[in-house]
């Protein structure tokens, strides 16, 4: 059985330095040079990239439907894809996605991202899928995402939709209430819940969500770990992330990492509440470090049983 994931990778490129200056003046003056601290670091990113990296350290069989290019970025992603044992497909032309991340002493962070192309192919549908993944920023057309959901539902796969940022046209709740369904699994961070909804209370804007018809709802809530909603009727139940240690300092790649650790701990046969706690501790060890060892994924859920503070409803 495999996890296909759909949506958009990105070469992330990182560098940090002590201070990021106003960007005015003259060359390699003092408003313009930025001295980094170290060398420049290079990870796979992108909503759907990202996340099928992660799971296939996790031990899971991956496909994944992108859109790569024949650039040096290219090259070095399919690669590193190819090497966390994920299998790629999907078009491949135009110019890979980046994304460069500055990052300074005090926290002010700089992004240029270059999106790149958003057709990411049509995935097969066979009996091998045992769960669905679409996350990607820009969102794929969502009448492409709903015949392939009606596809998926005569096999009964769980399904997966992280609504991603509203950037680049995202559909609106309205316009995603098609994909609703009682095996869709929707994810979203706090941010995204409140620009969703148009909501200030969490509860109210799950209750929105709810409305339209998502009976999963799962709220990423970073250090504060996540909010979990089973369906209509079914309080809402956080989930702590304190006992996991003291907060990363970045989070680029935190919400993909998460939602690796969610599908993985559903794959499995956990509930929602403790694949949500898994996907707190896969984004926590994603961003602190060290790298996820090959087939981890048994090792992190039986640490759950081990350390009840990890589940610890509050």
């Amino acid at each position: 059985m495999s996890v296909l994931v759909i949506g958009n990778t990105v070469a992330d490129i990182f560098s940090e330095a002590e201070h990021l200056p106003r960007g005015t003046g003259a060359e390699f003056g003092a408003g313009t040079l930025v001295v980094a601290n170290q060398a420049a670091r290079l990870q796979v990113g992108g909503n759907a990239g990202r996340t099928a990296w992660l799971l296939g350290r996790l031990g899971l069989r991956v496909r994944l439907h992108t859109h790569l290019s024949s650039d040096v970025w290219g090259a070095w992603l399919l690669g590193e894809l190819a090497g966390g044992g994920v299998e790629v497909r999907g078009p491949v032309g135009g110019q890979s996605s980046t994304n460069f991340v500055g990052t300074d002493a005090t926290g002010n962070r700089m992004s240029f991202f270059f999106p790149g192309p958003c057709d990411y192919g049509v995935p097969e549908t066979n009996g091998t899928t045992s769960f669905v993944v679409i996350a990607a920023c820009p969102f794929p057309d969502l009448g492409q995402v709903t015949a392939w959901l009606a596809a998926l539902g005569k096999l009964a796969v769980p399904v997966l939709v992280d609504i991603g940022p509203p950037l680049f046209g995202r559909p609106g709740l309205s316009e995603l209430a098609g994909l609703a369904g009682p095996r869709v699994y929707l994810t979203m961070n706090e941010a995204e819940l409140g620009d969703m909804t148009g909501c200030h209370e969490q509860a109210e804007g799950l209750r929105r969500i709810q409305e339209v018809g998502f009976r999963h709802v799962v709220v990423k809530l970073g250090a504060h770990g996540a909010l979990v909603s089973g369906g209509p009727g079914k309080p809402a139940q956080r989930v702590s992330a304190a006992a996991l240690g003291p907060e990363p300092l970045g989070t680029v790649g935190a919400g993909d990492s998460f939602n690796a650790g969610l599908v993985y701990g559903l794959s499995t046969g956990l509930d929602l509440t403790r694949a949500a706690a898994l996907g707190n501790c896969v984004a926590w060890r994603a961003l602190s470090g060290p790298e996820l060892g090959p087939d981890e994924g048994p090792r992190l859920v039986a640490q759950l049983d081990k350390d009840p503070q990890q589940i610890q409803e509050v």
